[in-house]
């Protein structure tokens, strides 16, 4: 495991963890709908609890003062009897597929983790909590031994963050710009890429 940079800052106005609290899951989960759907006109979205949420691990950045949720985002560890979220069964839209067929790595079993649904109030858009909440992310995931690789679908904007924030950690992160990101089961409102940052030689 490589050196983690500080989770937050003793100044931060929020706080970040892991959650099973239901009315912070439902706070989460209203906010996700509200960004997805409102924000970014993807009308068919539904942010409410979904299998994959419950298969996952919640985080949530809440505010300080009053202990409501600004922001949030799902880690999901490589489980067979489930896909990814971000996943389109029987086609090249596979993370272990696109990993060992297109990149050439070679993949030990369960070793994929998928960071999604990460959402952020509006006020809080200032780089700073989302640099803090994938920190979070990383530094809970790598505590995970089987852990070799952390999967992200994203805005190209996201991604780059992403990347400046694995190589904070010491971790290479490859972002594939040539081919947008597809899953059959809907259309992302904004194109989207895929980065993986690779935790493990």
């Amino acid at each position: 495991m490589q050196n983690s940079p500080s989770i937050l800052k003793s100044n931060q106005k929020f706080s970040i963890s892991i959650t099973k609290n239901k009315d912070l899951l439902h706070q989460f989960y209203s906010l996700r709908n509200c960004c997805y759907k409102n924000e970014k006109n993807w009308s068919s979205f539904n942010g409410d609890e979904n299998h994959y949420d419950q298969a996952g691990h919640i985080i949530i950045a809440k505010s300080k003062e009053d202990s409501t949720v600004i922001g949030g985002a799902r880690i999901m560890f490589e489980n067979k009897e489930i896909n990814f979220s971000n996943e389109t069964p029987n086609s090249r839209y596979l993370y272990r597929r696109y990993l060992e067929e297109y990149k050439n790595e070679t993949v030990p079993k369960n070793s994929i983790v998928e960071i999604s649904s990460m959402v952020i109030l509006r006020e809080y858009r200032n780089g700073t909590t989302f640099k803090n909440m994938v920190n979070y992310s990383l530094d809970f995931i790598t505590k995970n031994n089987k852990a070799h690789y952390v999967v992200c679908i994203a805005p190209l904007a996201s991604c780059r963050l992403y990347k400046i924030i694995a190589k904070n950690f010491g971790y290479k992160a490859y972002i594939d710009m040539e081919n947008q990101w597809v899953n059959e089961n809907h259309s992302y409102p904004i194109e989207s890429y895929l980065i993986y940052m690779k935790l493990r030689n």
